[in-house]
């Protein structure tokens, strides 16, 4: 696993805490020395505030969005209330696969005035007149939890609700899934429909997605894992870092006045701990 450059100047760490239980008891066992220190001698210069509800996490919000509709080809899993997204990535979908499921979905699509263009196996585009400006929850958002907590609720939205309900009768007995539940596999058994983050200019710093597929997946342990070689391989020389959870995005940077106020408050205020830090997220 590539990390950034030790030398960059800011980084982007996403993920770096979450308000769910196993997180906030793993956040009690951390131990991220190098980010201690930073912190330590650290002035917090920008919070970006939004709640757990927002349609986007603070990383992406950073990021921004572009007007390109994504379709993300999934499974739901049906609970006793509620419908749960399962990690698209899980899917294992192969570009023979979607590319079938693509062509098997695509005229329930173009039947609601949507164009689609496929450009790899989890990663389908969208056009049409009657997606702009609506509300989309990031995947991110969504992978594990509730999807009808995240689903848009306008008047123009409906169709979205409705097609996805066809689309869910059509590959119930499709051959590909029924193939690939006898190699044990998930079905696909539906869509989401996000918006295409921004792309990255150079000056950018690129967010470290180490963290993700831990905090995706509820694994605490693999995720402390991550922290600390996050830690230990690339917080060492860096002169800002972003932190982002489910609500907020905090940006330190290194202090570098050597005035003799400075010194003093740094002296007779404790630095704040790396837990109160994270769980302020």
């Amino acid at each position: 696993m590539a990390y950034a450059d030790q030398n960059s100047p800011h980084l982007i760490i996403p993920f770096a805490s979450s308000l769910s239980e196993g997180c906030q008891a793993a956040l009690t066992t951390v131990a991220l020395p190098n980010l201690g220190q930073f912190l330590k001698n650290a002035e917090c210069v920008r919070a970006d505030h939004g709640d757990e509800f927002d349609a986007l996490l603070p990383h992406e919000r950073l990021l921004g969005t572009s007007n390109h509709v994504l379709i993300t080809p999934c499974h739901w899993r049906v609970g006793v209330d509620h419908i749960r997204m399962d990690n698209p990535d899980d899917l294992q979908l192969s570009s023979e696969e979607s590319q079938a499921f693509f062509e098997a979905v695509r005229p329930y699509f173009l039947d609601d005035g949507m164009v689609l263009r496929y450009a790899a196996p989890l990663r389908w585009y969208a056009q049409s007149l009657a997606l702009e400006g609506l509300r989309l929850a990031s995947l991110d958002r969504v992978i594990g939890r509730n999807v009808d907590v995240w689903q848009p609720q306008t008047e123009a939205s409906r169709s979205i609700r409705r097609l996805q309900n066809e689309i869910q009768m059509l590959l119930y007995t499709h051959p590909l899934n029924e193939a690939r539940e006898a190699r044990g596999l998930p079905t696909v058994n539906s869509f989401w429909l996000s918006y295409e983050l921004n792309a990255l200019e150079e000056a950018t710093p690129l967010p470290l997605m180490h963290l993700r597929q831990a905090a995706l997946r509820s694994d605490w342990q693999s995720w402390v894992a991550s922290w600390q070689a996050i830690d230990s391989k690339a917080l060492q020389d860096v002169s800002s870092i972003t932190l982002c959870g489910e609500r907020h995005a905090h940006t330190y940077h290194a202090a570098t006045s050597r005035s003799l106020s400075r010194k003093m408050k740094r002296l007779f205020k404790p630095a704040p701990s790396i837990q109160s830090v994270l769980q302020a997220l």
